[in-house]
């Protein structure tokens, strides 16, 4: 009995935890910031982010809209001169209505 007990346990923790991080929102992010200057590469596209500490070039294999407001999280270049989005949410508001 006790182990069904555990075993239900586990499932629910891991259903919860699944659940939450699936939800864009709680992704933590590490900048947000206006894009601009999109130029396409071989396998997606660079651009520039304007944040409040200052501007950097970015890669995301997904074309982002020019002037767009977005959130993002990733990892520095080992050169520090390019910086590789994993994750990229758009912020902007739109009237749907």
């Amino acid at each position: 009995m006790n182990q069904y007990i555990v075993i239900g346990t586990v499932v629910i923790i891991m259903a919860v935890t699944y659940a939450y991080f699936a939800d864009e929102d709680n992704i933590e992010y590490e900048y947000s910031g206006i894009v601009r200057d999109i130029s396409s590469s071989a396998n997606g596209y660079t651009f520039y982010i304007d944040t409040s500490e200052g501007d950097m070039k970015c890669y995301y294999p997904e074309k982002p809209v020019k002037y767009g407001h977005y959130r993002i999280k990733g990892s520095l270049s080992s050169d520090g001169s390019i910086y590789f989005v994993e994750w990229m949410q758009s912020m902007d508001v739109t009237d749907d209505g």
